[in-house]
């Protein structure tokens, strides 16, 4: 048996090339806090329903996991329905590429950016969020 160290990122440890599996990534990551606050203390699917602003079939897809089901910008719009704030970071390794070093940027998305803005999320090479960030959420 051989034990193999993870990258960080499960979908890219199965094979999946980078750009996908960080996607893959950050969606499952997005997916999992809507999962906790629907189930802490639980909803009824009528009432997540009207909360995310989706149809009773699509929660139960979400509670299902059903990653492929759901965009980025779907789920930051779920997120940001609910009063959750949605924050994007670049990974500092992707600056170092650079010759000049670049500052760290923090691009937080309000909740009217989503609504009445397009956002170029598939155009930012690199996303982070904390794969050891909790999931805790809170009822506004």
């Amino acid at each position: 048996m051989e034990i193999v160290t993870s990258s960080g990122n499960v979908f890219l440890d199965l094979g999946f090339k980078p750009a996908e599996a960080e996607n893959l990534r950050i969606r499952a990551e997005l997916m999992m806090a809507l999962q906790d606050y629907l189930k802490s203390p639980p909803l009824t699917v009528t009432v997540a329903a009207k909360q995310l602003g989706i149809t009773p079939a699509a929660v139960k897809e979400l509670l299902d996991g059903d990653i492929n089901r759901f965009t980025v910008e779907k789920l930051i719009a779920m997120l940001v329905n609910i009063g959750l704030p949605v924050e994007i970071k670049v990974k500092e390794t992707a600056l170092k590429r650079r010759s000049t070093p670049a500052p760290k940027k923090t691009v937080s998305v309000s909740p009217g950016a989503v609504n009445s803005a397009t956002i170029g999320i598939r155009k930012v090479a690199s996303l982070f969020i904390p794969a050891t960030s909790s999931h805790e959420v809170r009822r506004t």
